[in-house]
């Protein structure tokens, strides 16, 4: 395999992920096709059990979105607010989706 057919391949595996899973998610006002984790509620037992954020993962095709949003920028899914967390770089060529972590403010 060469970088093109690697290439070919991590995008056609970002996209089938995202068709097979997608759901609408709006990142700064934009609504996007987005493949999104399931999380579910912790509890911080040091700091007397209170409720920690829910974290979520949400995959967006570089091809959707051509920049990564900024840290603290508005995210809505299932018209829940969160905001971003970080966003993973990866600026391999195999990297056909920004991978961002998103919690409730």
């Amino acid at each position: 395999m060469n970088a093109a057919s690697l290439t070919s391949f991590a995008t056609a595996m970002a996209k089938s992920i995202r068709d097979l899973y997608g759901s609408t998610v709006t990142i700064g006002g934009t609504n996007y096709t987005a493949a999104v984790s399931t999380g579910s509620p912790t509890f911080d037992l040091e700091s007397g059990g209170f409720r920690s954020p829910v974290s979520f993962v949400v995959r967006v095709l570089k091809s959707d979105m051509t920049n990564a949003p900024e840290t603290k920028t508005a995210v809505v899914i299932d018209s829940k607010n969160y905001r971003v967390m970080s966003v993973r770089q990866n600026f391999s060529p195999i990297a056909q989706e920004w991978i961002i972590e998103v919690e409730t403010p």
